[in-house]
C-alpha cells in the first residue's frame, strides 16, 4: 500500500499508467493521505485517474471523500482572502511583506491551486519591521498569541503568532526561516533573494524557497512527512532552473550542508527507484557528498521516516539531536549555548525585571525552566 501511496503523490506520477484494482487499498491510501495532511495532493492525481479509467467503485470511494476535500478547499480560499488583506494592511504601512508556504507552494512549486494546505498562514517581513508590524496587526484586531513580550522573541524565534477574530485563523508573522543561531541566515539574505514582479507581487526565488524547505524540515525535527513531499516536488520543480554546484556552495556558505544531506536521504529511501527520473536529487546528492570531509551517516539513520509507524518517535530527544544536524562545532555549541542563555535584553524582558543585581538569579531560573522543558 505505501509503495502505491508514494507513487502516486510524487511529482513523475503517470495516471496512464497506473491501475486501480484493490479498493480496500485505494481505502486505505486515503486514511493516509489524511493523516500526513495530502489529501489535496492525493485527491487531484486521483481524479485523473478515475477521468481515464472504468473505475466505478474507486469513483465510489473518491465520492466519500469529496466533502472533505472541498472543505479543505474553502479553508484555503479563506486562507488566501485573509493572506491578500494582511499583505496589503502591511503594504498600506510601506512594510514589504510575502506570502510562503501553503498556497505559495501550491502556486510556485505544485503549480496548481487545491494541492498543498496548510493549518495556518505565513508571512514573511523584514527583522526591521517587527515592532511596526506587530503594532499595526493588533491595531487592526489581529490578537497576538504570545504570552511573553515581542522583545523577548526576537532574539528567541523566527515569527510571532496572531489569531483573527472573524475566522480564528493563525498567522504567522516571520522575519526569519529559523531560531537564531542554528543557521547563517538572515532577514537581510532572504530579502535579496526575493522576486518582485510587475504587479509589485513578491515571492522567493526559486533557491531560497528550497532553502526554507530544508530549514523547514529541520525546526520540524525531520519527521513530518509533506515537507519532505515538498522538498521532492521542489526539486522536480527547478531542476534545470536551479544551478546546484552553485546551490551547494550556498548550502554550504548557510550551514545547511548536513540539513541536506539528511533531507535528501529522507526521500531516497523512502521513494527508492520511483524517484531516478528526478536527475536534480541525484545532483544535487553528489555535490553535498563532494563537500563534506565526515558524512553524517548516524543522523542520516536516526532521522530515517517510518512511514509505517512502526517506530514511536521522542519529541524532545529528536530536539537535542536535531542540534547535532547543524554544520559545524560552531553552530552546534551557539545552538546549546542560545537555548540556555538568552540576551541580557531578552532576560530582562522575560521576567520584566530590569534590576541589574537579579540577571544571575533569573539566568538560573531560566536555566532550570528550560531543562525542565526538554526532561518532560
Amino acid at each position: 500500500m505505501h509503495k502505491t501511496f508514494l507513487n502516486i503523490i510524487s511529482p513523475v506520477f503517470s495516471p496512464e499508467s497506473f491501475d486501480i484494482k484493490k479498493e480496500n487499498e485505494l481505502e486505505e491510501i486515503f486514511k493516509t493521505a489524511i493523516s500526513l495532511n495530502l489529501l489535496m495532493l492525493l485527491y487531484g492525481h486521483l481524479k485523473k485517474v478515475c477521468q481515464l479509467q472504468e473505475a466505478k467503485k474507486s469513483v465510489e470511494i473518491m465520492d466519500r471523500y469529496r466533502n472533505a476535500y472541498f472543505s479543505i478547499i474553502a479553508r484555503s480560499i479563506k486562507q488566501e482572502i485573509l493572506e491578500n488583506k494582511i499583505i496589503s494592511i502591511l503594504k498600506h504601512h510601506h512594510i514589504p511583506s510575502l506570502v510562503f508556504k501553503g498556497n505559495a507552494l501550491a502556486r510556485d512549486v505544485y503549480q496548481k491551486p487545491n494541492s498543498r494546505s496548510s493549518s495556518d498562514i505565513d508571512i514573511l517581513i523584514k527583522s526591521k519591521n517587527i515592532l511596526s508590524a506587530n503594532k499595526i496587526l493588533q491595531q487592526e484586531g489581529y490578537i497576538a498569541q504570545e504570552a511573553e513580550s515581542l522583545e523577548f522573541w526576537e532574539t528567541r524565534k523566527h515569527h510571532a503568532v496572531y489569531q483573527c477574530p472573524e475566522t480564528n485563523i493563525l498567522i504567522e508573522i516571520h522575519w526569519n526561516f529559523c531560531i537564531p543561531g542554528f543557521f547563517n541566515l538572515t532577514s537581510d539574505d532572504i530579502w535579496q533573494n526575493v522576486n518582485i514582479d510587475n504587479k509589485g507581487n513578491a515571492s522567493l526565488y526559486p533557491e531560497m524557497i528550497l532553502i526554507q524547505l530544508f530549514i523547514h524540515n529541520s525546526m520540524h525535527a525531520f519527521r513530518e512527512f509533506r515537507i519532505f513531499v515538498d522538498i521532492l516536488w521542489a526539486m522536480h520543480r527547478y531542476g534545470a532552473i536551479i544551478n546546484w554546484i552553485d546551490f551547494t556552495k550556498t548550502l554550504k556558505k548557510t550551514g545547511l550542508l548536513k540539513t541536506a544531506y539528511i533531507s535528501i536521504n529522507q526521500i531516497i529511501k523512502t521513494w527508492e527507484n520511483q524517484i531516478e527520473k528526478i536527475d536534480s536529487i541525484r545532483v544535487l546528492f553528489a555535490e553535498i557528498k563532494k563537500q563534506m570531509l565526515l558524512k553524517p551517516l548516524l543522523l542520516s539513520g536516526y532521522f530515517n521516516y517510518d512511514l509505517a509507524k512502526k517506530i514511536t518517535y521522542n519529541h524532545k530527544r529528536d530536539q537535542f539531536f536535531v542540534r547535532l544536524t547543524l554544520d559545524g562545532s560552531r553552530l552546534i555549541l551557539r545552538s546549546f549555548v542560545k537555548s540556555f542563555f538568552p540576551s541580557i535584553n531578552g532576560i530582562k524582558t522575560f521576567y520584566n525585571d530590569y534590576r541589574i543585581w537579579m540577571l544571575p538569579f533569573n539566568y538560573i531560573r531560566f536555566m532550570g525552566w528550560r531543562i525542565s522543558e526538554w526532561i518532560k
